[in-house]
């Protein structure tokens, strides 16, 4: 239940795309809790999925911020 009042929270701060893209964050923060609890390393190939992971939030999250800040209060893009 903490999980869907928290998801729900954040769509309301950020948009729906960026939560959802976040959701999948829990992909590299797997791989970095096995090797803090069960000392379990990964393949490079592993490694290599957690960064496209990684960089696809922080380039959504990027772009989402350039197009909410191009908005007018009446919701039209600036041009």
């Amino acid at each position: 239940m903490i999980s869907d009042i928290t998801w729900a929270y954040a769509m309301l701060l950020t948009t729906p795309l960026v939560v959802t893209v976040g959701l999948s964050m829990t992909i590299p923060l797997a791989l970095v809790g096995e090797m803090i609890q069960y000392a379990q390393y990964s393949s490079f190939a592993y490694w290599a999925g957690a960064a496209v992971v990684f960089a696809s939030f922080v380039f959504i999250n990027h772009e989402s911020d350039d197009v909410e800040g191009s908005r007018s209060p009446h919701g039209v893009v600036a041009q």
